[in-house]
């Protein structure tokens, strides 16, 4: 009697190990499955597929970096958000190429820049005018290079601030050369980098005027910790500003190879041989993409954002 009772404690306790077991294993695999989906999905033939973030939700998941890499608040602007540092995470997969995020701008739409500059040079404008509206740049990223995006829906017209800049006037801080980049505005779906912009993405403390982007000599510090600082193929890129002086800006290796460091300068229009009208540099253009798309990926360059999704 006491051997069967002693056989039914044993098996109630195995009992309750086993239900215990199962409770365990079931809260193990449900925690699992909640952090697995939320970053992927099932498809209703069984496959996984990840699940896409909204600009709005990757505005507020990453844009909190303060130092190094990363998605920085503006300091210029109200709920813009700006890529910063050597090498972000702000790859993008677009019209079959690759592009890098600028800025998550306030109305959450994307400003990107192509990753490489187009194949053919070309000149600032055919007839010397150093101001970007109604140059022959604009009028070929409107027209000829428009039309050969295939993924037109997506962009977005917005303002380019395009205003000219002093030349001389060194010792201007970013918020001053923004000032003057708004002095002209340029309404399109296709434009280029402003002197500004490429300023703010370095993270180097030290770049803190014009002088600091533009110098005397190749020690830039601007060139410093800054992914917009990848042009060494290219010999030249025409940036959107130009300078009052009939002067056009851009990013320019005067050597032509490694061991002078890019720095912003600029093209007149005088009878020299830096005559806007016949000098031909590359150019890498900026567009807005749609602030209602969904994202998918990392941002890498192996594994870049892709639009999923448009609302």
């Amino acid at each position: 009697m006491r051997k069967h009772s002693l056989d039914r404690r044993q098996r109630k306790k195995q009992r309750k190990i086993i239900i215990f077991s199962m409770i365990g294993i079931l809260c193990f695999f449900s925690v699992g499955y909640a952090a697995f989906s939320s970053n992927f999905l099932l498809s209703g033939r069984g496959t996984i597929i990840e699940k896409g973030k909204t600009i709005s939700e990757l505005k507020s998941s990453l844009c909190n970096v303060t130092n190094g890499d990363g998605l920085y608040m503006d300091n210029f602007e109200e709920n813009k958000c700006i890529f910063r540092g050597e090498n972000p995470n702000n790859y993008i997969a677009f019209n079959n190429g690759l592009w890098r995020i600028i800025s998550i701008e306030s109305d959450n739409s994307l400003k990107i820049i192509k990753n490489e500059a187009l194949d053919n040079p070309i000149e600032y404008d055919t007839s010397g005018q150093n101001g970007f509206i109604g140059s022959t740049l604009s009028e070929f990223l409107k027209g000829e290079y428009y039309d050969s995006l295939s993924d037109q829906d997506i962009l977005v017209e917005k303002d380019f601030y395009s205003g000219m800049l002093e030349n001389g006037r060194l010792d201007k801080s970013i918020s001053e050369i923004i000032n003057l980049e708004k002095q002209e505005i340029y309404s399109g779906k296709i434009g280029l980098l402003s002197f500004s912009e490429y300023m703010k993405a370095s993270t180097n403390e030290e770049c803190k005027t014009f002088i600091d982007a533009r110098p005397i000599t190749n020690n830039s510090p601007c060139h410093l910790n800054n992914f917009l600082h990848s042009f060494k193929d290219a010999g030249g890129l025409w940036l959107l500003n130009s300078v009052t002086q009939s002067q056009a800006y851009c990013i320019w290796n005067e050597e032509h190879n490694d061991t002078h460091p890019f720095t912003i300068s600029y093209y007149n229009k005088d009878k020299s041989s830096h005559e806007v009208s016949k000098v031909l540099l590359k150019i890498e253009p900026v567009l807005f993409l749609n602030g209602n798309i969904t994202l998918t990926g990392k941002g890498t360059e192996n594994m870049p954002y892709k639009i999923s999704k448009i609302h």
